[in-house]
């Protein structure tokens, strides 16, 4: 699916089997038929989640249709794959070493919700990490890398590093890059919140992807990222909402609750449920 997207090199590695926060996969490296013949040898039986089956999401339509495909000119198609993950792993760890090194000599400031980067510096490195330096002090500000493009880095490059003095670039989520002599300054812009705070909510706000909006001038933050693992809420105590964009669609509208509204709970298996039902189950 990276591939699809026109991932770099850490897109193309793949999930890793060992994660930083500890998480650990053990069956990565294992097929699905390994599994299988494992479970038939020693009588276990199991279940077959009916999701995996259906063309609706674009990763069977890739397991069942263009894999099946591929491997009719390499039989060992998934073999060869997981191959050039492996090296791509490797390379991408080696990048990442190389960035963190010349992210000290580069960034000459790091404050809250900014970063100053040196551009001098910046436009000696070679292409690559130019690209890499930039996704990380956009990441930095934005709080991660989800919803950062490809697109995105190559505007700040060319449309501020690469410019004269006072240019200035406005980039989804209120991230504001300018050029200021010699350094580039990522940072937020602070509209985000203003814009917010006299919104229309019982007609709705418009919501981009990647982008936010703010309920209320002092209220929560609303992000809309695309990419990431599903997952059902953070650590720091932050709520996540994981849907699946294919079948989502758009624009996204932010809005009042209205009499009406329904939603598909997870574990409900598709069953709607009122959202005013929901409102009052919590309350009790």
């Amino acid at each position: 699916m990276w591939l699809l997207r026109g991932s770099g090199t850490s897109g193309l590695a793949g999930i890793p089997a060992h994660r930083g926060d500890g998480v650990i996969r053990p069956l990565l490296g294992v097929t699905r038929e390994q599994v299988l013949d494992y479970l038939a040898s020693r009588g276990v039986a199991y279940r077959t989640d009916s999701s995996n089956a259906t063309r609706v999401y674009r990763r069977n339509r890739i397991r069942h249709e263009i894999v099946p495909l591929l491997r009719t000119f390499n039989p060992r198609i998934v073999q060869g794959l997981a191959r050039a993950a492996e090296i791509l792993a490797a390379d991408a760890a080696l990048l990442d070493d190389l960035e963190r090194e010349r992210w000290k000599a580069v960034v000459k400031d790091v404050a809250s919700g900014r970063v100053v980067l040196q551009g001098e510096r910046l436009a000696q490195e070679p292409l690559g990490l130019q690209r890499r330096l930039i996704r990380r002090a956009l990441s930095v500000v934005h709080g991660s890398a989800v919803g950062l493009t490809f697109r995105h880095v190559s505007d700040v490059l060319a449309r501020v590093v690469g410019a004269r003095h006072g240019a200035k670039l406005d980039l989804p989520g209120g991230i504001v890059v300018e050029r200021d002599g010699a350094l580039t300054t990522v940072g937020r812009s602070g509209v985000e919140g203003r814009a917010s705070a006299g919104a229309n909510w019982a007609t709705g706000v418009s919501l981009s992807v990647p982008g936010a909006v703010r309920l209320g001038e002092e209220g929560p933050r609303l992000l809309a990222l695309e990419g990431g693992e599903p997952g059902k809420g953070r650590a720091d105590g932050r709520s996540v909402l994981v849907v699946d964009a294919d079948r989502l669609g758009g624009p996204l509208t932010v809005r009042n609750w209205r009499p009406g509204d329904w939603f598909c709970p997870s574990g409900m298996k598709g069953h709607r449920k009122k959202l005013q039902d929901f409102l009052l189950e919590k309350e009790d």
